[in-house]
């Protein structure tokens, strides 16, 4: 309704609000100028009036950094990696050849599909092949980061080297990924491998086709020239899409590895965030840091205290697949800016407050739980929750209007197998509403 508070809309609808999207853009901005390379004349603009802002006026760029340095975090402008440039120097752009991703098709696959796929293969691989499993975890995705990798020389069924690498306290899975095919890689220089077959199994394709892709991020030059290395030495290397937590024995083991590498970094600081940061991951940092400003803001606002109850964290929430009318009652009801008296009577002076069924005030609560007129309806709804909790394992100790729609810490619908016993309880509140034909 009108008279509903925008703050209370955008956590409803786990709309970022204005402001701070707005700022999040500006930041992003920001930070494409800087990662340009130093020729481009958008850089070399910025970097003259960083260089001298006191004889420059340039109302723009301040508008740009001080909304950067609101949602930032601890990473410094300075410590933006600069984009690449396509350059046939030294073969690095040449490196990639068509032999490298086998079956480039097979990415589309589902993934049971392609387990089946990688089972085949590794059981036709012989004990003179190499074959190598790399992964990369994150604790928190960012957070601290570890890499590892599980290399059999002589066949799947002997005993693999497993190497591990701590990557940093503060990173994502996808740096994980690419410094796990870097460390395998790197691995096999080191010992000097020559005239074998390289079968290497990476279960996150973006990291595969960053690697081998026609254009050169300054992030994967290392590990590009490691594998013209090897390429030099009459090695036949081939890459393979894995589908990970799938049960294949090698990528089970580097996730072990890499999540052992991962916790290491607990409790460590960044190296004064002097590591080059991608601008693609800064912005993810930049999107959770606005989320958190979000919070605090959500917090700390008066009059929010019973949508708390209701509401705890800022994110974004399941909506109801439902018809527009049913729905907006819904969220009527949670906001308590409604159709029932207790909200009408303070817009319409010829209203009262007291429920037409009863002498109580007509509150969303005592519409739900309390109004002896809906009885008949309350205990349909509550004898059926109770029949979805039992069929579903999922205990529920109070069927209250945060468990109704769907908000309550008992129902994470971003974990499967709970998402059915959500929309249940969901679908039973909506019939509820329309039983009780309180709203026409």
């Amino acid at each position: 309704m009108s008279s509903t508070a925008t703050d209370q809309l955008e956590v409803m609808t786990g709309t970022l609000p204005i402001s701070l999207h707005l700022k999040c853009k500006n930041a992003e901005e920001l930070i494409r100028f800087y990662s340009k390379v130093e020729e481009n004349p958008i850089k070399q603009d910025l970097q003259a009036w960083m260089t001298d802002r006191a004889k420059t006026n340039k109302c723009m760029y301040k508008h740009l950094i001080s909304h950067f340095n609101e949602v930032k975090g601890k990473t410094e402008l300075e410590h933006v990696e600069t984009d690449f440039k396509c350059s046939k120097e030294g073969g690095l752009a040449l490196c990639r050849k068509v032999s490298y991703i086998k079956n480039e098709e097979e990415n589309q696959n589902k993934k049971d599909q392609q387990v089946e796929n990688i089972t085949e293969i590794i059981s036709k691989l012989t004990d003179r092949e190499i074959s190598m499993f790399t992964d990369g975890s994150t604790l928190g995705n960012p957070g601290p980061t570890g890499t590892g990798a599980c290399i059999y020389f002589k066949g799947t069924n002997s005993d693999p080297v497993q190497l591990k690498c701590p990557v940093s306290p503060n990173s994502n899975n996808y740096v994980g990924e690419l410094n796990g095919i870097r460390l395998a890689l790197s691995f096999l220089e080191e010992k000097n491998i020559q005239q074998k077959s390289i079968h290497l199994f990476v279960d996150c394709q973006p990291a595969i086709k960053t690697i081998f892709s026609n254009t050169i991020p300054a992030l994967t030059i290392e590990t590009r020239q490691i594998l013209q290395n090897l390429e030099n030495k009459n090695n036949k290397i081939q890459i393979q899409w894995t589908p990970g937590h799938k049960n294949i024995e090698g990528n089970e083991i580097a996730d072990k590895l890499a999540k052992e590498a991962a916790s290491e970094m607990i409790g460590k600081q960044v190296e004064e965030n002097s590591r080059k940061v991608d601008k693609k991951e800064l912005t993810k940092d930049l999107r959770l840091n606005a989320g958190q400003k979000w919070q605090r803001r959500y917090e700390n606002t008066e009059g929010n205290e019973r949508f708390m109850e209701i509401f705890p964290t800022v994110q974004p929430r399941k909506l109801y697949k439902s018809e527009r009318r049913l729905e907006c009652i819904i969220n009527q009801k949670i906001t308590g800016h409604s159709h029932l008296n207790s909200h009408m009577s303070k817009i319409l002076h010829d209203v009262q407050e007291i429920c037409p069924n009863c002498d109580k005030v007509e509150t969303t609560r005592h519409f739900i739980f309390e109004c002896p007129a809906y009885a008949t309806q309350r205990n349909k709804l509550e004898r059926e929750a109770e029949e979805a909790s039992n069929r579903h394992s999922e205990p529920v100790a109070d069927i209250n209007l945060k468990v109704l729609i769907g908000n309550s810490p008992y129902q994470l619908f971003h974990v499967e197998g709970r998402r059915e016993f959500g929309t249940e309880i969901q679908k039973l509140f909506q019939q509820f509403i329309k039983d009780t034909r309180r709203f026409k």
